[in-house]
């Protein structure tokens, strides 16, 4: 049975905020993220560090964004944001089908 290697989803996170990253990632960088043949053959690159990004759980600046993409979805990319210490806030579909979006959005307790 093969073995998963995460290579950049391993819950690590450099000074950028960026899960699994290789420390001191600038803009450009670009490595695998995940490599199991034929299941997760995950790809990124360093696309801006200093991102303004909106979601219902908040607004910030500075967000690292990355473009990502996987041979096994041609034509598929989508563009991820990230806040330190929190993480991922919003991926978003913007090439191919079908059209995905995730953010992140605050929960209430209670009524009110």
């Amino acid at each position: 049975m093969q073995r998963l290697r995460a290579v950049a989803e391993r819950c690590a996170h450099d000074e950028d905020g960026l899960p699994g990253t290789v420390p001191g990632s600038r803009t450009g960088t670009a490595s695998e993220q995940e490599l199991y043949p034929g299941q997760a053959e995950d790809r990124f690159q360093v696309l801006d560090l200093t991102s303004r990004v909106s979601v219902p759980y908040g607004s910030f600046e500075g967000a690292p964004r990355t473009k990502e993409w996987t041979p096994l979805e041609p034509g598929v990319v989508d563009d991820k944001y990230y806040v330190g210490g929190i993480g991922t806030v919003r991926e978003v579909t913007v090439e191919g089908r079908p059209f995905e979006e995730n953010v992140l959005t605050p929960i209430r307790n209670g009524s009110g």
